[in-house]
């Protein structure tokens, strides 16, 4: 693709411990924009230090290093809302399948995930100098196990196997068209179709804070990426990511 920025330069290995801590530790080394994919994860992160469980050779497990242009500290959650948009892109343009964003990193079809998202920043003073941004796509694996009761692959949703690179390619094209947006579309722009695609965005749900379940609706999202809320009695609440979760 012209220009491309992500997926430009895709490097493959065998196996690896975590693509994220790989990418963080030869990062100056690679260029802008570089995708390292590998054939299996044996200590995969999601958020908040949980285990990320991939089959191996069946799933994308992959990171790509960005250095963002001229990006303040405050907006780096564009990047978290930028790539889960191009993910559901690749869902909905490349398998006519209707994702749902998670707040916030997971991507859900049917109410179930199919995909996680690991963002690590390096911060350079009031900007954002380097990102590490690793997701875990099911692609073929259709065992996740008692352990991931709620979990789902493309090929479960689908009915057919896939070939696991060349879906990387298509969701590389798909996430690069994202980023390169971001750099010029204005960040209210963006927060618009992230909201529009947000499990919970102006909809009751079941959500739990500090041990308590509740009901409320999502109304939008701070620039820090932190979650507004409102109760059907009119409260309303802001939630950093480790304050609440999602009851599903």
């Amino acid at each position: 693709m012209l220009n491309q920025i992500i997926g430009r330069n895709v490097i493959y290995i065998s196996r690896t411990e975590s693509t994220n801590t790989f990418v963080k530790e030869q990062q100056g080394s690679l260029p802008n924009g570089t995708c390292v994919f590998a054939g299996e994860q044996t200590a995969g992160r999601g958020q908040q230090h949980t285990r990320w469980n991939s089959e191996k050779s069946k799933n994308i497990t992959a990171s790509i290093k960005l250095e963002p242009e001229k990006m303040e500290v405050e907006q780096q959650f564009k990047l978290n809302m930028s790539v889960s948009l191009g993910i559901l892109d690749y869902l909905g343009e490349q398998h006519g399948v209707q994702g749902r964003i998670k707040w916030p990193n997971d991507i859900l079809v049917d109410g179930r995930k199919i995909c996680g998202i690991l963002i690590e920043n390096t911060l350079s003073g009031s900007r954002v100098q380097s990102s590490v941004i690793g997701f875990g796509m099911n692609i073929n694996q259709t065992d996740f196990g008692d352990n991931l009761p709620n979990a789902t692959s493309l090929a479960l949703v689908c009915g057919r196997t896939f070939d696991v690179k060349e879906e990387l390619r298509l969701l590389l094209e798909c996430l690069d068209i994202r980023y390169r947006q971001l750099l010029v579309v204005p960040a209210k722009v963006l927060e618009e179709q992230y909201l529009r695609n947000v499990y919970g965005f102006n909809t009751l749900v079941e959500m739990r804070s500090e041990g308590h379940s509740f009901h409320a609706k999502i109304t939008g999202i701070d620039t820090w990426g932190r979650l507004k809320t409102e109760k059907p009695d009119g409260t309303s609440g802001l939630y950093d990511i480790k304050q609440v979760q999602f009851v599903l």
